[in-house]
């Protein structure tokens, strides 16, 4: 997982942005080849096929302890 944060400027006021894209895992060509054919013809998995993380700023306390965590810092 990448996580990024940015900030926009639009009509001179500033609007914070993080962006977290999740790395799919790698797989062989054939294989995607395969996924992509479905694809087109209109497979649809059961799991979905996109997902998004909406974060707000209540979340800021558990992600600092999550950062800590990964830190070293258990506290």
């Amino acid at each position: 997982m990448i996580v990024l944060y940015d900030e926009d400027e639009i009509d001179d006021r500033i609007f914070p942005t993080v962006y977290i894209h999740a790395h799919l895992a790698k797989r062989p060509f054939w294989e995607r080849v395969k996924y992509g054919i479905r694809y087109i013809f209109g497979y649809q998995s059961k799991y979905g096929a996109f997902d998004e993380f909406i974060i707000n700023p209540d979340d800021s306390v558990r992600l600092r302890k999550i950062a800590d965590y990964l830190d070293g810092n258990k506290g």
